[in-house]
């Protein structure tokens, strides 16, 4: 394996261009890690940095390995473009996309620091691949199980990365049906009542603290 570039002439990238791009990791968010990676992707484009190569490197480098772990199946399992790229030339929703007019803006385009080229959609500012049946769960694993996030955040964050026909019912199909979500779903909340206070029968009865200020 070669040392990605992010260089136009192919040339490997020095130790001085790695330390003039490198950004400080925020803390790793548990709780919500979709929003940890949102900070993470801002420095990268305030700092300059575009080249995918290089985001994955400067988290996989960064993170701690405990980390890396709760998103391993991202790191470990990242889309196979050449194997999208075969799978294009086989697909007929994508023929038939090529043929008739559409609000897609359909052109091939070659994958950065490689010599793959997908079918991809150029119709908004943001290129969006064309993904072929067999590879469409994996896009949805990939970016749902980052945070698990509900029907409508998951179809929004695919929808806004990659392109296919009737693609906002085939992600809400994954998202109902994913068995990890399932079970642990919630499917009846347990509201407490409101608490009951006495009303006191004369001034001073009961004194708040946080209102008289502190003590001496």
């Amino acid at each position: 394996m070669t040392e990605p570039s992010d260089s136009s002439d192919g040339k490997a990238v020095s130790h001085s261009e790695v330390s003039r791009i490198a950004v400080k990791m925020p803390p790793f968010w548990r709780e919500n890690p979709a929003i940890w990676f949102s900070q993470l992707e801002s420095q990268f484009i305030t700092s300059g940095i575009v080249q995918d190569s290089t985001k994955y490197h400067t988290v996989v480098a960064s993170v701690e390995t405990e980390i890396l772990s709760q998103v391993s199946d991202i790191i470990t399992s990242p889309l196979a473009y050449e194997d999208i790229a075969r799978s294009q030339k086989d697909d007929e929703e994508l023929d038939l996309l090529l043929k008739q007019p559409t609000s897609l803006t359909l052109q091939k385009l070659q994958v950065p620091n490689t010599d793959v080229m997908l079918s991809c959609d150029i119709s908004t500012q943001v290129i969006r691949p064309y993904i072929p049946k067999t590879h469409r769960y994996q896009v949805f694993r990939n970016l749902h199980d980052l945070a698990h996030p509900g029907v409508h955040a998951t179809v929004r964050l695919i929808c806004s990365r990659f392109v296919w026909p009737e693609m906002k019912q085939d992600i809400v199909n994954f998202t109902r049906s994913y068995i990890a979500c399932q079970r642990s779903k919630i499917f009846r909340h347990v509201h407490s009542p409101l608490a009951e206070f006495k009303v006191p029968n004369q001034r001073f009865v009961h004194i708040n603290i946080d209102l008289i200020g502190p003590l001496p």
